[in-house]
Order: structure tokens, then C-alpha cells, then sequence
């Protein structure tokens, strides 16, 4: 008997963290939406040297940073998959999840500064791992915000070069 409330017990915990998970998720996923439209006025460029005819006010370094963990479900399909091989695809989403995050946060200092354009814009990426999860990403966002005198000048138009945030963070 107790073998089987113990059952439907981790059963239910596991259909919990499947629904929440997902929910969190999209919740997630509409609010980096939102705040990534917001702050699509502000250019991101990854390249170290450009030129730009318009007077700089100020650069200033700006990061942001994310930590993004798997819930249960996902934990346990990975382990699934790493039993049988194949691609972990259920963490995909998590890396792709803290990435934007961690842009967004730039981007937001980049915004409160006053900024237009965040150049030299580089991602680092660790994962932090205990014997139970294994499966928390942190991403690390930073760049050099700078703002323009009036209006900001034109970029240059080579498409390795510019970009908007969702071309930057990979989504």
C-alpha cells in the first residue's frame, strides 16, 4: 500500500512540474517578448570597430546577467535521453530562455543611460551543476552603451554587423 501512494504521490509531483513548468515558461517567453519590442529602438552591433560620423556624449559598460533552471519534467526527460542518446533538446530552451534574458537586462541599462547603441556586444556562458539538477544556465550579457547627440547615426548597413536584440540573443 505504501508503495503505491508513493507511487502516485512522485507521479503527481511530476505532472505538477510538467504544467507549471510550462506555464512559467510561456509566461516567460511573452514578457521577453514585450520587453524586447520595447527596447527595439536601441541598435546592437558585435563588432569591436566601426565607423559612425556623429558626436559621442558617453560610453559606458553595461551587462546583464541570467540564471535560468530546468524544472523536474525536463530534468527527467534529460535523463531519458541520455539513457537511449539523442540530442538534449529540452535544455535548448532553457539556454535560448537565459540568453534573452541577459540581453534584456543589457539592453534596459543601455536604455537607462540614455544609450542607442550597445557595440562589441559578447555572451559568456557557464553552467552552474549540482549532483541533482545539473541543468542551471548562466549567460552573461555585456557590451559598451553609447549615446549620441541627437540622433543617432547610421549604422553600417553590412548584415554581420547590425542588428536588432533578437538577431544578437540568437532567438
Amino acid at each position: 500500500m505504501f508503495d503505491l501512494l508513493s507511487y502516485v504521490v512522485r507521479t503527481l509531483s511530476l505532472g505538477v512540474s510538467l504544467i507549471s513548468g510550462f506555464v512559467i515558461e510561456r509566461r516567460h517567453l511573452a514578457s521577453l517578448d514585450l520587453r524586447e519590442q520595447a527596447l527595439s529602438h536601441i541598435h546592437v552591433v558585435n563588432v569591436q570597430r566601426f565607423s559612425l560620423h556623429g558626436r559621442i556624449l558617453q560610453a559606458q559598460y553595461v551587462d546583464g546577467q541570467a540564471v535560468i533552471a530546468a524544472d523536474s519534467f525536463k530534468v527527467l526527460v534529460s535523463k531519458i535521453l541520455q539513457l537511449i542518446g539523442g540530442e538534449l533538446i529540452v535544455f535548448e530552451s532553457i539556454l535560448r530562455r537565459s540568453r534573452r534574458e541577459a540581453m534584456v537586462r543589457m539592453l534596459e541599462k543601455a536604455d537607462a543611460i540614455g544609450a542607442r547603441l550597445v557595440c562589441n556586444v559578447r555572451l559568456e556562458t557557464s553552467t552552474i551543476s549540482d549532483r541533482r539538477r545539473n541543468v542551471d544556465a548562466e549567460i552573461h550579457a555585456y557590451g559598451t552603451a553609447i549615446c549620441f547627440e541627437g540622433a543617432p547615426p547610421p549604422l553600417p548597413s553590412a548584415p554581420a554587423q547590425a542588428g536588432r536584440v533578437a538577431a544578437a540573443s540568437g532567438a
